[in-house]
């Protein structure tokens, strides 16, 4: 996976790459805590999938051992795009990219774990 931290150009709407994730991560917002899915990163935002639909307009959203002031730009329904207060240092984005593939990893087998516990497989 690769990151361009050059402007994208002709997208008539981003101004900077957009690492793909599709990671778990946490909001955190006047009503609670929220799992979520951390489905993209920049500099400037990311994009996230909420499991319980609540809308927000400030929070804090947390990964790894990151965690940043978001503002909402759009929601859609269970997805929604934010905005960083302040622009990520682009270490966090390559910490991020190198971390994400065993936390895919992890959720991928919890979710294996949880089916044959549902399922009454699990030995």
């Amino acid at each position: 996976m690769t990151v361009d931290f050059q402007t994208v150009r002709d997208t008539g709407r981003r101004s900077l790459a957009r690492l793909r994730l599709g990671v778990p991560a946490r909001l955190i917002t006047l009503n609670g805590v929220h799992d979520v899915l951390l489905d993209d990163l920049s500099l400037s935002g990311a994009q996230i999938r909420l499991s319980d639909g609540e809308q927000f307009w400030i929070g804090v959203l947390k990964w790894l051992d990151f965690d940043e002031l978001v503002d909402v730009v759009w929601h859609d329904g269970s997805t929604c795009g934010v905005k960083f207060e302040k622009h990520l240092p682009k270490g966090c984005i390559l910490a991020t990219r190198d971390a994400a593939p065993a936390l895919l990893d992890d959720e991928a087998r919890a979710r294996s774990v949880a089916k044959r516990w549902i399922e009454g497989t699990l030995n």
